[in-house]
């Protein structure tokens, strides 16, 4: 039998493989949940050093450690919500051969009267239609551990299993309770977060619907905003490839309309000239420009002393690119206060 030295040696001349295992898998979960629109707050890898393998294999006798650990390299996704642990978890199971003997559930492990460590553990390998590519032949017998566990899961984590923190250890038997009553304190949160994420999915999917058939009575909100002109300039994201974002002004532009008397969606959507969209795609092709553009540009042309006695912020300037859209719509731009107008080409349109 191999002494521990000889097994760390053994690791130490596979680890680059493992080091390079972790890009490509870490590369691999990242593109599939960009298909599925689902962002994580974090997604990373590490690999064991060859220290910590040699302390890990100390405190037990294995007889293969290259092969019976499975956590040689491991895989990190922190998700936002417990909904998206069972989505990400799905995804794992689809990408990748999973060993569900010793692929773990913590949440199930607690049982029905118990709180504390809560996360999903996946022991994984490529897939057989991965591990066939011969670029992966290398990788072929290499297991590696997923995790996937919400942030305050992963909070929770950190603080219980950090051996430094004072709260690791053998406590007196009230701040031990005191701990669990915070422990399931956070469960709590974690399942309110995921509720409220739901409702918040299934109010813009209404607004969506809503907009589709034309019941446009919702007071505008972020969301509300958002899902509409989704829907409303469809044509110009597909078109003009118009950004779908407010360039991080969400509370400007809200307090922008609210000050221009527009209090729902139906107030918005009767002040949007009937050629407008058509006059985008034509003169905005090529050119950069996104919702809150669009929604001043909006304003201006429905009314530009009202748009700068009641609105404006003083926080951008109209320059040539705006030009010709305003032209279109006869807007007298010498209405606008003569500091925040630019004849130079060169300007940034906002």
């Amino acid at each position: 039998m191999k002494s521990s030295q000889e097994y760390v040696n053994d690791y130490i001349s596979s680890k680059h493989n493992y080091d390079l295992l972790g890009i490509k898998i870490r590369n691999i979960i990242e593109e599939n949940l960009n298909l599925i629109n689902l962002k994580p707050h974090g997604l990373a890898y590490r690999v064991k050093t060859p220290e910590s393998f040699k302390k890990k294999i100390k405190l037990k006798n294995y007889s293969d450690p290259l092969n019976e650990l499975t956590d040689l390299l491991g895989i990190r996704i922190i998700a936002y919500v417990e909904d998206d642990v069972t989505t990400i978890c799905n995804l794992t199971r689809s990408l990748f051969e999973i060993d569900e003997q010793r692929s773990v559930n913590k949440n199930e492990e607690l049982g029905e009267d118990r709180v504390g460590y809560k996360s999903v553990h996946l022991i994984c390998k490529l897939n057989n239609e991965r591990a066939s590519l011969p670029e992966n032949e290398k990788y072929r017998q290499l297991a590696f551990e997923i995790q996937v566990r919400t942030i305050l899961q992963h909070s929770w984590a950190e603080i219980e299993h950090d051996k430094n923190y004072k709260f690791s250890g053998v406590l007196p038997k009230e701040i031990k309770r005191r701990l669990m009553v915070l422990s399931g304190a956070l469960e709590l949160i974690d399942r309110e977060f995921n509720q409220l994420s739901k409702e918040i999915d299934s109010y813009a999917n209404k607004v969506k619907i809503d907009t589709e058939i034309g019941e446009l009575d919702t007071p505008i909100n972020s969301i509300s905003l958002e899902e509409y002109l989704n829907v409303k300039f469809a044509d110009l994201v597909t078109e003009i490839n118009m950004e779908p974002h407010f360039n991080g002004a969400d509370e400007q532009i809200l307090r922008e309309l609210k000050n221009y008397g527009i209090k729902t969606l139906k107030d918005l959507d009767n002040i949007i000239p009937e050629k407008f969209i058509a006059s985008m795609i034509n003169i905005y092709r090529g050119l950069y420009t996104n919702y809150l553009g669009a929604l001043r540009d909006i304003m201006i042309i429905n009314d530009i002393d009202k748009y700068y006695e009641s609105s404006f912020h003083y926080n951008f300037t109209l320059t040539p690119q705006n030009f010709p859209l305003f032209k279109i719509f006869k807007v007298d731009l010498d209405r606008v206060p003569i500091d925040y107008i630019s004849y130079e080409e060169d300007e940034d349109h906002i």
